[in-house]
């Protein structure tokens, strides 16, 4: 709340009921929808790209949570979409999909809990390791590129 200044008066409660920490993306999505509605009562103009910074920002850097970028850029551009990391940046492609596929997708998805945890920080934090060691998670990212690659061309 601070980065968007002065604010008396204003109250925020959050209520959710995933499990903390569990990788569904809802930390992130709840600080996208949070600056999102501050920076309208603000008014004060963000585009997508500087709407995920300030997210991540927030997030990752002053909260100090571990994680990607892929949950800000999941909550701002929203539907189907990939997204491909480069060192010249971070490219959105968007892919169109029926309403009734949507339907197909949304009637056929499922979570369940399991009374097991997981921390998707201590996830990442295992993942930069062994990157940084150049053990065999870097061959299982790149694996998992292909089957990427291959679900978009089935769509």
């Amino acid at each position: 709340i601070y980065k968007f200044g002065d604010l008396p008066g204003l109250d925020i409660k959050i209520i959710c009921d995933f499990p903390v920490g569990s990788g569904l993306g809802g930390s992130s999505t709840i600080v996208v929808a949070l600056c999102q509605a501050l920076s309208v009562i603000k008014n004060v103009r963000l585009s997508k790209q500087a709407l995920v910074e300030l997210a991540y920002e927030i997030e990752r850097i002053d909260f100090g949570q571990k994680g990607g970028w892929q949950d800000y850029y999941a909550a701002v551009y929203g539907g189907l979409m990939e997204t491909k990391y480069s060192k010249g940046g971070v490219g959105i492609v968007k892919h169109d999909v029926s309403y009734e596929f949507e339907g197909i997708v949304c009637a056929n998805f499922f979570i369940i809990q399991y009374g097991q945890g997981r921390s998707s920080g201590e996830m990442h934090a295992s993942i930069e390791r062994s990157l940084e060691t150049h053990d065999s998670s870097e061959a299982s990212m790149l694996g998992i590129l292909e089957l990427v690659d291959e679900a978009v061309e089935a769509l």
